[in-house]
């Protein structure tokens, strides 16, 4: 089977081109924030950098996501509004999302449970597959070059192999939006500080005169885009601080210290 494929150039270039975008599609059909995935389904409150605010049920898409309103928001009879949607280019727009423990159902309180105890105590598969895209995160730019070796090995062993040249700026695009799908945004001074005190500052970028936020909790997780804070004091306006769980853009917020 091998050597078939060998002997036939053309036909294993676009095999790996054809496989490689079916698993680059569904892995990014199916891929979620890992700090927005803690809250889908969860009652939030969320705010935008430039003051709008929601507040209902988050269902998080791997493009954007939905607040579906408890009630009829504004509007007037058929045009009253149902949800907020926030899509892609507004996700940059996001300050704010916060799940507040009294506001949680008991399905979404249990959801939430489950969630500190596997940060807490981890299993062995979860140890592993966080360790694993941790490597590959570390490793992504050696593997994309080890691949481009055997791209160029594939080429001398083929009796035409100028038309494996041909696709090989293909098949090594796909392979690198692949390897960037499945890493993990790994960076070695968040990942000390999961489920620890820490200290986060988060400040309105769009708002060079806004106040600076603190916020006393654990470090929940981390992605490239957004950080998890658990169990902080957050409060709405008018409003006293309650027990929640914060989520905020990394341009907008860092850890600066470990609490204690």
């Amino acid at each position: 089977m091998w050597d078939l494929l060998l002997s036939h150039p053309v036909a294993i270039s676009i095999l790996f081109i054809f496989l490689s975008a079916v698993i680059v599609s569904f892995i990014a059909a199916r891929k979620r924030d890992r700090c927005l995935k803690k809250f889908n389904k969860n009652h939030v409150a969320i705010e935008l950098q430039d003051g709008q605010k929601a507040s209902g049920i988050l269902k998080l898409l791997s493009k954007g996501l939905i607040v579906l309103y408890p009630e009829p928001g504004p509007g007037q009879g058929e045009g009253r509004k149902s949800s907020r949607l926030l899509y892609e280019a507004d996700m940059k727009q996001l300050l704010t999302v916060v799940r507040f423990f009294e506001q949680l159902s008991k399905r979404g309180a249990r959801k939430r449970q489950k969630q500190i105890c596997k940060l807490g105590r981890p299993n062995l598969i979860r140890r592993t597959v966080r360790g694993v895209r941790n490597i590959i995160s570390t490793l992504r730019d050696a593997l994309v070059k080890a691949l481009g070796v055997l791209l160029g090995q594939a080429q001398k062993a083929t009796p035409s192999g100028q038309l494996v040249s041909r696709y090989k700026t293909d098949v090594s695009s796909l392979s690198t939006t692949f390897l960037g799908e499945a890493a993990n945004a790994y960076e070695p001074l968040l990942e000390y500080y999961i489920g620890k005190p820490v200290i986060l500052e988060l400040r309105n970028p769009a708002d060079a005169e806004a106040p600076l936020q603190t916020f006393h909790g654990r470090l929940g997780e981390y992605s490239a885009q957004y950080l998890l804070i658990l169990d902080c004091e957050y409060a709405l306006p008018d409003q006293p601080p309650a027990p929640a769980d914060l989520v905020v853009p990394r341009t907008a917020g860092i850890i600066r210290h470990g609490g204690l």
